[in-house]
């Protein structure tokens, strides 16, 4: 579909292409770059919007990783404080003396 071959283009494409060939040159320039800005603009703000999205993101992760490392030195503080890693030892050799 184009000017070279109108009849392989639906109704509103021969539409469109019969438009732009009644305009003159510079009148068809200054509508693609008026369009090109439009377009330009759409794609400036859905920029910004994603870049927006990607800071939040990765503010979150950021967010994620400290409660994480929060998480991690609690239980590692309280099992050490409780003597875990002793007590399941302790039931370990239990186990192995009662199956002896």
């Amino acid at each position: 579909c184009g000017p070279d071959n109108v009849d392989l283009c639906s109704d509103e494409d021969k539409a469109l292409i019969e438009k732009f060939q009644k305009m003159d040159p510079d009148e068809l320039d200054l509508a693609i770059e008026e369009a090109d800005n439009k377009v330009k603009k759409i794609e400036e703000k859905s920029k910004k919007a994603v870049d927006g999205l990607n800071k939040k993101i990765q503010d979150m992760q950021k967010n994620i990783e400290k409660e994480q490392k929060k998480k991690d030195d609690a239980v590692k503080k309280e099992s050490k404080k409780i003597g875990l890693r002793v007590m399941r030892a302790v039931a370990a050799a239990k186990k192995k003396k009662e199956e002896l």
